[in-house]
């Protein structure tokens, strides 16, 4: 029976260190490689996310100076036309806001999965308005779509903010997540005052006299 026949002495040294080396490229490549780089990724989505919640901290921790800042402008006659959301009632504010939050996912190729309404409530002088939104998307473009949210006119701030899922080995980078956050815009109460005010002095008995 015929034998192999392997170098022995130095060259056989070498071999073997050649055939060690070989083994471990190939166990580099195939688990040490793409092991790192999957801890290096979510690193990375990590250290987003960490920073994306900051940034919504701060909204959360400006939120109250905003209030203070826009109650005291409008004292003043100073608050802007476009701080405002547009419309006479609570369910006219909401549905505003759903449409602008809908335009600004459709222009980054998104679309909402869900949108609430929640319950509106008096917040100082005005009437905060709130809808909270779902959809699915990367975690870049949900960045991109809550800071055109945040610039957004009229004045939009976001709260509550959620997201749910996460990578897995070689899934890449726009592998979708699950987001949720609460959209809040404010209108004056009195917007429909006007109408209101004009509706009983049509209908006074006064004005029923004056016609006799």
């Amino acid at each position: 029976m015929a034998t192999l026949g392997l170098p022995t002495g130095r060259n056989g040294r070498i071999l073997a260190v050649v055939i060690t080396l070989l083994v471990l490229a190939l166990i580099w490549a195939a688990i040490a490689g793409p092991l790192i780089g999957w801890y290096q990724d979510r690193n990375e989505a990590l250290a987003q996310r960490q920073a994306l919640a900051v940034r919504m901290a701060q909204l959360v921790q400006r939120l109250p100076a905003v209030r203070a800042q826009a109650e005291a402008m409008n004292a003043a006659g100073q608050l802007g036309a476009n701080a405002l959301i547009d419309g006479n009632s609570d369910a006219v504010a909401s549905a505003a806001i759903q449409e602008k939050v809908s335009a600004m996912a459709a222009s980054l190729g998104l679309s909402l999965s869900s949108t609430e309404t929640l319950a509106a409530a008096r917040e100082g002088a005005y009437r905060r308005v709130s809808v909270r939104v779902s959809l699915d998307a990367a975690f870049p473009v949900v960045v991109h779509l809550l800071q055109s949210i945040e610039t957004a006119r009229p004045s939009l701030l976001v709260n509550d903010l959620q997201m749910h899922g996460a990578r897995m080995i070689g899934q890449p980078d726009s592998a979708p997540l699950n987001v949720a956050f609460t959209v809040i815009g404010f209108r004056h109460p009195d917007a429909a005052a006007p109408e209101a005010a004009a509706r009983p002095a049509a209908d006074s008995p006064a004005a029923d006299s004056s016609d006799e």
